[in-house]
């Protein structure tokens, strides 16, 4: 990989709404049932953002709670 690479915005939508930090780093693949995929497609079309953004967004506050509850 090139130096001119990894300083490239990436094409995808999400990508130039977020900061180059928060960016995806690493790709993530899971198995889930069907309706459980039409239910996440519906509520990120609903808030106007890709599968794999709302995922990604699910993910991290999932995480992020998960350690605030085990600091206190």
């Amino acid at each position: 990989m090139l130096p001119s690479d990894l300083t490239r915005r990436p094409s995808r939508a999400y990508a130039k709404r977020v900061p180059p930090d928060f960016v995806r780093r690493a790709m993530l693949s899971v198995r889930i049932h069907e309706n459980a995929r039409r239910s996440v497609t519906a509520l990120a079309r609903q808030r106007e953002m890709s599968v794999s953004e709302y995922v990604c967004r699910l993910l991290n506050d999932h995480l992020r709670d998960t350690v605030r509850r085990r600091s206190r």
